[in-house]
């Protein structure tokens, strides 16, 4: 397969995994009244060395960072199908990926948002639906 070939269906792959990604989270954000992340646009701005001037602005810079990162991961995995490696080893040279991103996040914002006492993680969807549950009665 040819790298234009790749790289491609790897845009593709990454719009569609994107696409999906926003449309659930969207949802899951209507359950359970979770307000839009802004991470993107905050990693964007530490990242890019900006600072929006206002929450509208903010809100467009993690639109952007939302979709080029999903996006470019699409073309990462592409790429890494040019080793002729089967779809197992794909993913497990995938993964170390996430561990950079985590790494990039926690330097940019600082650990305690990952620890829960910041205000990214009540951002988070992972805690709004551990929220959402605690209110059901039982």
């Amino acid at each position: 397969m040819e790298i234009i070939e790749v790289i491609l269906k790897g845009l593709l792959a990454g719009l569609a995994g994107t696409i999906a990604l926003t449309i659930s989270e969207s949802l899951e954000m209507k359950v359970t009244k979770r307000p839009p992340s802004d991470v993107p646009g905050q990693v964007g701005s530490k990242v890019a060395g900006i600072q929006p001037k206002s929450e509208q602005e903010m809100k467009r810079l993690s639109g952007w960072v939302h979709w080029i990162h999903g996006i470019s991961l699409g073309v990462l995995y592409g790429l890494l199908t040019l080793l002729g490696l089967n779809t197992i080893a794909n993913i497990v040279l995938f993964l170390p990926w996430y561990g950079v991103e985590m790494c990039c996040y926690t330097k940019f914002l600082g650990l305690q948002h990952f620890l829960g006492t910041g205000r990214l993680m009540k951002s988070c969807p992972i805690y709004s639906i551990k929220e959402y549950t605690r209110q059901l009665p039982d």
